[in-house]
């Protein structure tokens, strides 16, 4: 029986659980959280999907696991990181976003990972989506740029970016990427007390000339509008509907499946094959540095203490 162990048992965590129980029978469930609330929660869906596990409200609790999933916020990851993998030595480990708040955390992991020989995923779900899936394949083997300009008054820019920063290395083939130019507006709470969000705008490229278009203004009008132009085709993509229509003829692949339609699938991949889905640690921590350069000195210049990183989730 393979253990997975799954640190953080609030909402994605509790996700997290619910999509292991598609591979309940091959393993056995270690749930931690310092809430008794947030464990006797999971332990009772966990019991109820016929799942074998344990549950607890320290790390101490934690005595092996082939694959870590940390389902915690970025404060504190990297020090969870320094306990678990020297004494655990999962074969894999998944890191929620936002990963790491400071460019150092990253370096620091990648030497973890390395010495404890563990394969890091990032938890950018967005490249597993059917739509983009698809996209994907249909330019895997176009010789040309493109171009994927996204726009949503909405979409939380320092908190969310990432997610569509991964989009755009997906679909250029995870090449290295770049900000070419950074326009930000005034700092505002977010919606999680103690975290700060920015409306503004990042240009962002490829030495292949790919570029992403990434705007979040106050004042747009509502809605996601997200546009590819390829040497193959030019489509708007509803995301939330699965649609595009690159090649000429609409396809339709339906909603986006829920993180606890994934977490089984990503688990059982790096158990078997020691890989997923989901983008590796260091192509996720190019697009956490771009976020983490710019917004840093623009979070600064607002007041805000940015010692321990930025306060961003």
């Amino acid at each position: 029986m393979t253990t997975v162990a799954l640190v953080g048992l609030g909402n994605i965590g509790f996700r997290h659980l619910q999509g292991l129980a598609s591979i309940r029978d091959r393993i056995e469930l270690i749930g931690i959280d310092p809430s008794p609330a947030a464990v006797e929660r999971a332990r009772g869906e966990w019991e109820r999907q016929g799942g074998r596990g344990r549950f607890a409200s320290s790390l101490d609790a934690l005595d092996e696991a082939e694959v870590l999933i940390l389902a915690t916020p970025s404060r504190g990851r990297l020090d969870q990181m320094n306990l678990l993998l020297p004494r655990l030595r999962p074969k894999a480990a998944v890191l929620e976003k936002v990963v790491f708040t400071r460019r150092g955390d990253f370096e620091a992991a990648t030497a973890l990972a390395a010495e404890s020989g563990t394969e890091i995923r990032v938890n950018c779900p967005c490249r597993m989506w059917p739509v983009y899936r698809d996209l994907a394949g249909r330019l895997a083997g176009v010789d040309g740029p493109i171009r994927l300009s996204i726009a949503d008054p909405d979409l939380g820019l320092a908190c969310n970016g990432v997610h569509n920063v991964d989009v755009f290395q997906f679909l250029v083939g995870d090449r290295a990427i770049r900000a070419v130019e950074v326009d930000l507006g005034d700092v505002f709470e977010s919606k999680r007390p103690g975290y700060f969000e920015v409306h503004g705008r990042f240009e962002i490229v490829t030495e292949r000339g790919d570029r992403l278009s990434l705007a979040v203004r106050g004042d747009d009008a509502p809605g996601r509008r997200i546009r590819l132009e390829t040497p193959i085709g030019v489509t708007d993509v509803d995301q939330f509907a699965g649609t595009h229509a690159l090649g000429g003829e609409p396809v339709a692949f339906g909603r986006p499946p829920y993180q606890s339609e994934l977490t089984g699938t990503v688990v059982a991949d790096l158990l078997d094959h020691g890989r997923c889905g989901l983008p590796s640690l260091a192509t996720s921590a190019l697009a956490h540095g771009i976020f983490i350069d710019a917004l840093t000195p623009h979070f600064e210049a607002a007041g805000i203490d940015c010692r321990d990183g930025l306060p961003i989730t």
